[in-house]
């Protein structure tokens, strides 16, 4: 299983120089861009068709569309038949302005011309850019289409969606602790700590987006790691002992409910087969 903090994107960017990046990103049909998550606001302007996977969910885009992924959001680029995207990274600060008063939706579908006007524009400037003229040139381009998101009320279909995105974070995280810690004696109130959130609420957000409760999910997932290591032909009690099971009957119990045969036997029948 890959884990939200393992796709964060492995950069070479510059820190140290004005904060916009211009990529003109050509390909064949397939993967342009695998997921991954950054810091930064990307903006995505596509000359061919595609699609964005952003968060799990598919949206198609084509010439003349502009798309958004906000700051943390797990999202990759693919194209239908092959061609060319433009993807520009920013500094979150330039949405943080506009935080709790909008949120950037994910695409706007055959942009307005006094957008593309802007874009056209935008992805004309190679990075990284030096010119004093030029970057305010940039942030006047930037903050105009930002006021043309707003009069146009193109934000609000997202700010609904704003709330789930956060919830569905706290989620992501809780899962990440889990499997860092999966040896260890697991608090879901050390969790519920470290992500800033109640336990009760923690709980009740599990539930919604899994099916099942978060104590369900750290005995399936010590189960499954466990049969990993019967399976490399590890003792058993040795495996109870590493996953934090009371005793050997206790994880024995637990593994025949999960995989309907005994940890022994599981083992038996790797040792034939090697």
């Amino acid at each position: 299983m890959t884990f939200y903090s393992e796709l964060r994107e492995q950069d070479d960017r510059d820190k140290n120089v004005f904060p916009f990046f211009r990529y003109e990103l050509y390909g064949n049909p397939g993967v342009l861009v695998p997921v991954h998550w950054h810091d930064e606001i990307e903006i995505i302007y596509p000359v061919h068709r595609g699609r964005l996977l952003i968060d799990g969910y598919d949206v198609e885009f084509d010439r003349g569309d502009i798309l958004f992924v906000e700051s943390q959001r797990l999202h990759g680029t693919f194209l239908k038949y092959g061609g060319l995207v433009y993807h520009i990274l920013i500094d979150r600060a330039v949405e943080d302005i506009c935080r709790g008063v909008f949120s950037l939706p994910v695409i706007i579908h055959a942009a307005p011309d006094r957008y593309t006007d802007i874009m056209d524009k935008l992805v004309s400037y190679i990075s990284p850019v030096e010119s004093m003229v030029e970057r305010f040139d940039i942030l006047r381009d930037l903050y105009t289409l930002f006021s043309y998101v707003a009069s146009d009320g193109y934000y609000e279909e997202t700010l609904a969606n704003k709330k789930n995105d956060n919830q569905k974070m706290y989620v992501l995280k809780c899962m990440e602790y889990i499997s860092d810690n999966i040896t260890e004696d697991i608090s879901i109130d050390i969790i519920a700590d470290g992500i800033g959130i109640s336990r009760t609420y923690l709980m009740k957000l599990f539930k919604m987006y899994t099916g099942g409760t978060i104590g369900r999910y750290i005995m399936n997932t010590r189960l499954d790691e466990a049969k990993k290591d019967l399976e490399k032909g590890e003792i058993v009690s040795e495996i109870a002992y590493r996953y934090d099971f009371a005793d050997t009957a206790h994880f024995c119990n637990r593994f025949k409910e999960r995989f309907g045969c005994s940890p022994g036997s599981l083992r038996k029948m790797n040792e034939k087969k090697i």
